[in-house]
């Protein structure tokens, strides 16, 4: 949680804390909660940064909310089949705070865009569930975005 010892001139050493960023090579999950407010978070293999602007609690647990500040990107983009109106997809890029968005074939020729709900996306892996009764539905492509 602390880094090194910072020299302040009013108050002796403090531990370093939200002036130097955590370097890492994953996006923080929800878990990474030993941060103040404020902290700031470098995945540097995707070039983005994040920072810490609130916990959430739920259940007894504690919860960071950690917002990008690098803008969105697409980390992954794959296709997917539908077997019984549902599919799991495993997907490194995936993590609890991705946003994902399926295209699918419907009737006629259109196309359908839907977002995942964040309750059906975990650490490597989301689920699909689709409520489509046409059959161009069962594939479809989805888009990762980090």
């Amino acid at each position: 949680m602390s880094g090194a010892m910072l020299y302040t001139q009013a108050y002796g050493s403090r531990p370093e804390n939200v002036e130097v960023p955590h370097l890492d090579s994953r996006n923080p999950t929800v878990e990474d909660i030993n941060y103040p407010v404020g902290k700031r978070w470098v995945n540097t293999a995707l070039n983005t940064v994040f920072s810490l602007t609130s916990f959430s609690y739920a259940n007894l647990q504690q919860n960071a909310i950690w917002t990008s500040l690098s803008g969105f990107q697409i980390s992954s983009v794959g296709t997917g089949a539908l077997v019984n109106s549902t599919a799991v997809v495993v997907d490194s890029a995936v993590v609890s705070t991705s946003l994902i968005f399926i295209v699918y074939g419907v009737e006629s020729g259109q196309v359908g865009f839907v977002e995942v709900l964040p309750s059906n996306v975990l650490q490597g892996q989301f689920t699909v569930t689709s409520t489509q009764s046409s059959t161009d539905a069962s594939d479809f492509y989805y888009f990762v975005v980090n």
